[in-house]
């Protein structure tokens, strides 16, 4: 294929056509040793002929720029040196450094990690950000789409500091602790959970060959194996093809739920990444003063929105937490050296409805005994709040727990470093599961998450104004907390009832 070279004030662009009938472009301009160089700057739709004009100034620019910089070496940086570091060479990995950087107080480690594992190797993270086109946005939301979920992936650290030159931190890469590919370590889950299920109904066999026992004396290892082998279940469908061929033909199943049991990605998560490239977009437009559209933010009507199914809220019934929090306490004071603040995590999840970062970073100097209030730190906000002591109980567990620690300590922190813990003690998911889930299928499981759900739930269940919800779980807008209305316990048919017998009543 031949190149053409067009004229008028595209004069410098070079297009070649592909046998695919798509067409290269190329810039032709003279170096700063006045040597003629051809640049290919792109391929259709992606690049046009404005694109590549752009491209062609800036490099013209560029060389004028740096040719008037070597003359007078004690000039100021011309702007279009400037222009090139702050704003044409920026891709979507260099604002994520700079979001993360700027936000290293309040971005958690989570969010940084989702980043990393599920947009920095995508083709779009390295390309330039004004070069970005629906159709990029498109293919990663198709890639997603069938991409197997994976929770177990890197915990790398915050980003490095920015180094004495200024420029942008370094992300680490994900890695992985174990070299194994996701397949391989759900068949080792699937064969570990054989070994255990059969160590505990040989542990059961035990109990029952004693004369005193009763079932009050294996329950645990009863429900265990329950949970085991619902887990089992699922992880069959993803580890054996004539398994995996049923569940497709089971149509009751939602695409979303079709999607939890093959383990792949929700279109729930597919739109929080989207979401996340899109804060990271916006942050540089507003701090970095770039004009850059934003590709990833996509409204309500747009081709490409993702649209969530209505979702299920859930949460512990009363007496899921009454079980829960038996057993929890037992564990408590049967280990205190190593399960001490179980009761008292747990209390507090199911009283505050806070959040996980903020029930762990609650330090002693928070803690109004006397007036019975907690001030509490909402992070995705960035501010305080105050939330009530609501028993005798939880007063008298955070007594216990302070004993007589200095005000500035951490309400819980490890007891070998004295530094705060920062996730859920792993006892608490494993307690949940032998008193909670045990008795559900997998689509219905709880986490410890569930806890400020529970809350929410059952107060708007007993009738309590959507605003004092909002005002408890510190919502920035009560549409937020407008979810739990679906729970909110219906008066239509007494208002109805009420209605029909004004006007049947007979004088």
């Amino acid at each position: 294929m031949s190149y053409i070279s067009l004229g008028g004030k595209y004069s410098g662009i070079v297009t070649r056509l592909s046998k695919n009938g798509s067409t290269t472009f190329y810039v032709s301009y003279r170096n700063s040793e006045s040597k003629v160089i051809r640049k290919k700057v792109g391929v259709s739709p992606e690049m046009t002929n404005a694109k590549a004009l752009l491209v062609l100034n800036d490099i013209k620019e560029e060389i004028r720029a740096k040719k008037e910089l070597s003359e007078n070496p004690n000039s100021p940086i011309p702007k279009i040196l400037q222009k090139k570091v702050d704003k044409k060479t920026y891709t979507l990995n260099d604002l994520a450094d700079y979001y993360f950087y700027e936000n290293e107080s309040k971005s958690n480690r989570a969010v940084q990690n989702k980043y990393n594992y599920h947009i920095s190797d995508q083709p779009f993270a390295n390309k330039n950000i004004h070069l970005l086109t629906e159709e990029d946005i498109e293919g990663f939301i198709k890639r997603k789409s069938l991409q197997r979920s994976d929770n177990r992936r890197s915990n790398s650290g915050n980003v490095t500091k920015l180094h004495e030159k200024g420029s942008l931190p370094k992300r680490k890469r994900k890695s992985r602790a174990v070299n194994l590919s996701l397949e391989e370590r759900e068949q080792v889950d699937y064969d570990n959970n054989i070994k255990e299920i059969n160590r505990l109904e040989s542990i059961i066999e035990e109990y029952k060959n004693q004369v005193e026992s009763t079932p009050e004396d294996y329950w645990r290892e009863e429900n265990k194996i329950k949970y085991l082998k619902e887990i089992n279940k699922v992880l069959g469908y993803r580890l054996f093809p004539e398994k995996a061929r049923k569940l497709k033909q089971d149509k009751t199943l939602t695409i979303d739920q079709l999607n939890a049991l093959r383990g792949i990605l929700s279109r729930k998560s597919i739109k929080e990444l989207l979401l996340l490239a899109s804060t990271i977009v916006n942050y540089a437009n507003r701090h970095k003063r770039l004009n850059i559209r934003n590709e990833f933010h996509i409204l309500k009507g747009d081709k490409l929105y993702i649209k969530n199914e209505n979702r299920k809220i859930k949460y512990l019934t009363k007496e899921e937490i009454k079980n829960y929090l038996q057993e929890i306490k037992i564990i408590t004071e049967k280990y205190p050296e190593t399960h001490n603040y179980l009761y008292l995590i747990s209390l507090l999840g199911l009283s505050t409805a806070a959040r996980r970062d903020t029930i762990l970073s609650i330090k002693i100097e928070d803690i109004d005994l006397e007036n019975n209030n907690i001030k509490l730190r909402n992070f995705k906000t960035e501010k305080n709040f105050v939330s009530a002591i609501s028993s005798p109980a939880i007063k008298s567990e955070i007594v216990r727990i302070i004993d007589n620690r200095p005000a500035s300590s951490f309400l819980f922190e490890n007891p070998t470093t004295e530094m705060k813990i920062t996730v859920f003690p792993p006892k608490m998911k494993e307690v949940l599961d032998y008193t909670v889930n045990c008795n559900k299928s997998y689509l219905n499981f709880l986490t410890i998450k569930e806890f400020r759900n529970t809350v929410a739930s059952h107060l708007i269940m007993g009738g309590t104004a959507i605003a004092h919800i909002a005002q408890l779980l510190d919502h920035a807008s009560i549409r937020t907390t407008e979810i739990y209305t679906q729970l909110a316990p219906s008066t239509a048919k007494d208002d109805i009832a009420t209605f029909a017998e004004d006007f049947l009543s007979v004088d």
